[in-house]
């Protein structure tokens, strides 16, 4: 049975998100899913304020890749100079891959979607799919991620109906574990992404 957060625990997370712990640090430190964290989070937390300080985690690790890359190069340029045979230092090196997976995607099978969610449809009733560049917040993932085809699903009707466009139709869907059985359908379509809230979950 899943543990409630309790309201120590509730201040507790505010304050540590707000002093720089990423939500994967959260989730370990409390033991809840980064999922539990996130939603937590997002409801207790102006949204662009939370939006602030999630992009600041992750221009934080981009930082830590260009920082690596660059003592790359350096070794390269130097070794080059001194000796025609060097050795190339493996970038991934110190490099915190736990905060780098926090903000890709993660297995259909380890998140929780709520029992109904909603999608945005064209008026056709077909699937509203994209190629995963197509989100901003996610830009920050490698070419060969972005080019992915995604479907959007949404745990907050509001939220949802905010940017369903005149020519677009939204739906509930009440059993979200339906995404689990056609899970086969949608690879075979090319669709290997569900952006669901802030998660991206692979299928």
């Amino acid at each position: 049975m899943a543990r409630k957060v309790s309201e120590i625990e509730k201040n507790q997370i505010l304050e540590d998100f707000k002093k720089g712990l990423s939500i994967k640090e959260l989730s370990l430190k409390y033991k809840f899913s980064i999922q539990t964290i996130s939603k937590y989070l997002k409801n207790n937390l102006d949204a662009s304020l939370f939006l602030k300080i999630k992009n600041r985690d992750n221009k934080r690790i981009k930082n830590i890749f260009k920082v690596k890359e660059n003592k790359v190069k350096k070794t390269i340029e130097i070794d080059k100079d001194n000796n025609p045979f060097f050795e190339i230092i493996p970038l991934s090196e110190n490099i915190e891959f736990e905060e780098q997976k926090e903000i890709s995607s993660i297995p259909l099978i380890d998140v929780n979607f709520p029992e109904e969610v909603f999608m945005i449809i064209d008026k056709k009733i077909e699937l509203e799919i994209k190629l995963l560049r197509d989100f901003a917040e996610w830009q920050f993932l490698p070419e060969e991620d972005l080019q992915r085809k995604t479907i959007r699903i949404f745990s907050d009707q509001k939220k949802a109906k905010k940017i369903c466009a005149s020519t677009q139709k939204l739906i509930k869907v009440p059993n979200s574990k339906v995404f689990a059985l056609v899970s086969d359908k949608l690879i075979s379509k090319g669709i290997t992404r569900i952006i669901f809230d802030d998660l991206l979950v692979a299928l």
